[in-house]
């Protein structure tokens, strides 16, 4: 009865789940729980103590086929925690003397071609592609896979990204994911080695932490873990993707070799006796340094291909700050995490497609029990001087920008300040409170660190929430673009029923072909696009992507639907123009002229954004 009460506490989320400590197998009992309920087939796992391994092993199945339960030998695919191998190469070239984390992209490799309008002043540097703040987009879905199969040079790989590698605002000022930064480091890391970047990271970092079962390979194969993901309610075998950029997300591993990596950083560096690593060197890489928050005070970005992590820590919900990094690649999702002052760590991957969120919570309550954070001592603070911080902040640092029409609309927050404490209600999230404590840093009253600050830049008042730029702008301007929006989508799904109740018209003889062709032109702009919505969301899920690089039904929906937007749109307000007059109804008229405006509008929105004519296989 125990253990059933404590995996219905686990289902429930409850941060109350964390007030009972777990015996490891209550835990591993609890996880077999969690996996059958959230269909995923298995999980590798280790749990770390700086002295010690506590725990590696597998819960579930590695092979659903062969019902092949997971073993601590498994390898699973660690995706985009890869980067963190790739930091420590470039850091061992860095303690050789090679280059510096300050070294100019330009100066020490001038024959990878990017675009930098600002690079006279602010210039991109090797810091800037360890912590994502180039300004560079992130890769192109056509640019993930390397539809070769043959495994591409360091070089080949760069240009394979080319289309990403632009700068969107200036180098240093604000943190954006991109794999193409990590796919330029795998080319310094050949460049200057004078090795494959994988050779050079086996010999310096995987064969020193005796990671003797860790490989950039991944293959349906003996000792390798199946990757799944959900088809319906049944598992389908995800696409065994041979990556371009295998620097930013191409390692599989066993819980073994995690084990030993996580306690590595727990020990400061110490490999059994030997400084593998200068300590120094990991606490650089674990706070960031180069955007505009971290030069603020803010040391909770993305680092050197580590950053921080809030976990819950006890009843109350209290959050105590991790270290580390997560990855997803086709058929895998991985999280690792450290808190070196704990001495305590975790990896966690799951051969499944699944987020690990539930599954990490209670390992990492697992871990630390009962531990009460000590939190820091809010300071007072100037009410007037932060009146004048208040007002509508929006967000300017998408990831992907294909995707920036998207976080243009739903990114913002609005900020208030109350009897000392911030208020920060975001539009699509839930409202956050935080207490100052120096020099316009806060933190939220769940956390144990400093995570927002608010700065100016150039003559912006910016909101910075760890890798989050938000700006103050027009809250008038940025609701009444909503709003725009909004009705752009309820006309055009009104537009839709009316579409079929003006067919019904035409073919009873109600209404002529001719008026029946003026009334569809708006319908038709919205469904062509919503259409084209349709294929780009089937086409970004992971099982799909790998498909971006040619003419298919998803990529052809994609760049017919945006263009027909635009042509049906421009049609319908130029023919409902000139017939609006041949019309009785004055309601009719005023739907028809609404609704062929909006549709226009919304044609210029997405134009703005280059969505119209999209060809994604060449984007």
């Amino acid at each position: 009865m125990k253990k059933v009460f404590l995996v219905l506490l686990v289902l429930l989320s409850s941060p109350m789940a964390f007030a009972q400590q777990l015996s490891l197998q209550e835990l591993l009992d609890s996880l077999q729980v969690i996996i059958t309920k959230e269909k995923i087939p298995g999980i590798s796992l280790a749990l770390v103590h700086k002295d010690s391994i506590i725990f590696a092993g597998g819960v579930g199945y590695a092979n659903l086929e062969k019902q092949e339960p997971v073993n601590v030998d498994h390898l699973f695919r660690i995706g985009s925690v890869s980067k963190t191998f790739t930091s420590l190469a470039i850091m061992r070239l860095i303690e050789q003397g090679k280059f510096s984390l300050n070294s100019k992209l330009r100066d020490i490799a001038l024959e990878i071609n990017f675009r930098n309008d600002w690079e006279d002043t602010h210039p991109i540097r090797v810091i800037n592609l360890l912590e994502h703040t180039t300004g560079f987009d992130d890769m192109h879905f056509k640019d993930m896979k390397n539809y070769t199969s043959i495994r591409r040079d360091a070089m080949s790989e760069v240009r394979a990204q080319q289309n990403s590698l632009y700068t969107r605002w200036r180098p240093g000022t604000r943190s954006s994911y991109s794999n193409p930064g990590y796919t330029i480091l795998g080319y310094l890391i050949s460049k200057y080695s004078g090795m494959d970047y994988r050779d050079f990271i086996e010999q310096e970092v995987l064969e020193p932490l005796h990671m003797h079962n860790t490989t950039f390979d991944y293959r349906h194969d003996n000792g390798f873990a199946t990757g799944y993901y959900l088809d319906g309610t049944q598992h389908k075998i995800a696409d065994p993707v041979l990556i371009n950029g295998e620097a930013a997300g191409a390692i599989s591993a066993s819980a073994t070799d995690m084990a030993r990596f996580v306690k590595f950083f727990l020990q400061h560096g110490d490999v059994m006796g030997e400084q593998l690593f200068d300590a120094e060197v990991l606490h650089t890489m674990s706070r960031s340094h180069s955007s505009l928050a971290s030069q603020a005070g803010l040391q909770n970005g993305y680092g050197l291909a580590l950053y921080s992590k809030p976990r819950a820590a006890n009843a109350d919900g209290v959050k105590t700050r991790f270290v580390g990094h997560d990855g997803g690649i086709m058929g895998f999702v991985t999280d690792m995490g450290f808190n070196k002052e704990l001495g305590l760590g975790y990896y966690l991957s799951n051969n499944g497609e699944k987020g690990n969120t539930t599954l990490t919570r209670l390992v990492v309550s697992f871990l630390i029990g009962h531990h009460q954070p000590e939190l820091p001592q809010p300071v007072s603070v100037d009410a007037e001087k932060l009146k004048t911080w208040e007002g509508f902040y929006r967000l300017e640092n998408s990831r992907n920008q294909v995707m920036a029409f998207l976080d243009r609309l739903l990114e913002s927050a609005t900020v208030k300040f109350e009897n000392d404490t911030l208020i920060v209600n975001a539009f699509t999230g839930d409202k956050q409170k935080y207490v100052a404590l120096a020099d316009m840093k806060f933190r939220r009253v769940d956390r144990d660190y400093a995570s927002l600050v608010f700065l100016t830049d150039g003559d912006r008042k910016v909101m910075m929430s760890g890798d989050t730029y938000l700006y103050r702008d027009s809250a008038f301007m940025n609701w009444l673009l909503r709003i725009v929006m909004l009705l752009w989508v309820l006309v055009g799904l009104s537009l839709v029923i009316a579409l079929l109740v003006w067919l019904i018209m035409w073919l009873t003889k109600n209404i002529s072909f001719k008026d029946f062709r003026v009334r569809a032109l708006p319908a038709l702009a919205f469904i062509s696009f919503a259409f084209a919505l349709f294929c780009f969301i089937d086409l970004t899920q992971l099982k799909n992507i790998t498909t971006s690089n040619d003419v298919n039904w998803r990529t052809a929906g994609i760049f017919l639907g945006t263009l027909l937007l635009a042509v049906f749109a421009v049609l319908g307000i130029w023919q409902i123009m000139r017939h609006l007059r041949n019309y009785k109804s004055t309601a009719l008229k005023i739907y028809l002229l609404v609704s062929a405006t909006l549709m226009l509008m919304a044609t210029l929105y997405f134009g703005l954004y280059d969505w119209i004519g999209l060809k994604v296989w060449t984007y």
